[in-house]
């Protein structure tokens, strides 16, 4: 019972030792102790560092401290457990129950972390397993987003109330495979109203960048989607924004079209070929549609 005791006093203090020294390596790594120098020399210095990082196996090393921790935990529940065992034995089966607890407990953690490779809950013991599984045979099937890019922009747009990336948004949705998750017709509504807004009162656009990337992301809704088809028609038949947009957009798709197909003509790569050929599609559609 001494014996287990000192051990666990003895892995506490080593893990109490490296999350020290590790904060100070850590801090270390973020000071600039050599000179301030130039942008490009203290990203120099910074990238050689990181590169360090990586030889010396920094985060292996880290990641051992909280095994450490762990087996000291484990090792005073047993020794407490046992003592109390002789004395008290109600309170030295709480001990032991509590322990036992606490190892189910991680021992689900590393079950999660195996199944799931992307979970949160990762453990040095996992991270271990996942490297020798990763020698011997070929990784598991993960669970992953069938469209990552979609669950991407949906939660920006779900998320985020700022114009601008919102605008980087929807500039980026024509190009997707699918439409994003979210209420489209009350997105197609707010995009109506910051398209309108970059035309003055006489129809002349003052924001020619966000007026082609709102106008672009309402047609490719428009054509897509019959309930924001049937808005737009409703509240902007009227205007006669539409024309000086389409003598912006006109060219540039055009322009687009015309790069994308000699792209496409002058790659022997099939891969590339086909990525050139749906990009050529993207445009000719949207030109058609905007036309």
């Amino acid at each position: 019972m001494q014996a287990l005791a000192y051990a666990s006093l003895g892995f506490n203090l080593l893990a109490a030792y490296g999350a020290v020294m590790g904060k100070q390596w850590l801090g270390h790594y973020k000071t600039n102790r050599f000179g301030h120098g130039s942008l490009q020399d203290r990203c120099q210095q910074r990238h050689r560092k990181f590169q360090e990082l990586k030889t010396w196996r920094f985060e292996n090393v880290l990641q051992s401290f909280p095994v450490l921790l762990q087996i000291s935990l484990l090792l005073f529940g047993l020794s407490l457990g046992a003592m109390l065992w002789t004395q008290q034995r109600f309170i030295s089966i709480i001990v032991i129950a509590m322990t036992t607890f606490g190892g189910l407990c991680h021992a689900f953690i590393i079950t999660v972390s195996l199944i799931c490779p992307d979970s949160p809950f990762q453990t040095p013991v996992s991270l271990v397993i996942h490297a020798v599984f990763g020698r011997f045979r070929a990784r598991a099937s993960q669970h992953q987003d069938k469209d990552p890019v979609k669950s991407a922009m949906t939660w920006i747009l779900q998320t985020s109330g700022s114009p601008d990336v919102v605008r980087s948004v929807v500039e980026l949705i024509p190009t997707m495979s699918g439409l994003p998750d979210v209420d489209l017709v009350s997105l197609c509504t707010d995009i109506r109203d910051m398209f309108k807004a970059c035309f003055d009162q006489h129809g002349i656009p003052i924001l020619h960048d966000s007026a082609l990337a709102y106008g672009k992301a309402l047609i490719y809704f428009s054509s897509n989607h019959d309930g924001v088809r049937r808005i737009l028609h409703t509240t902007t038949w009227k205007w006669n924004l539409w024309e000086r947009w389409r003598a912006l957009y006109l060219p540039q798709t055009l322009e687009q079209c015309r790069i994308a197909y000699r792209r496409m003509g002058n790659t022997n790569d099939p891969h590339l070929k086909l990525s050139f050929q749906a990009d050529t599609h993207v445009a000719l559609r949207m030109t058609v549609a905007a036309g």
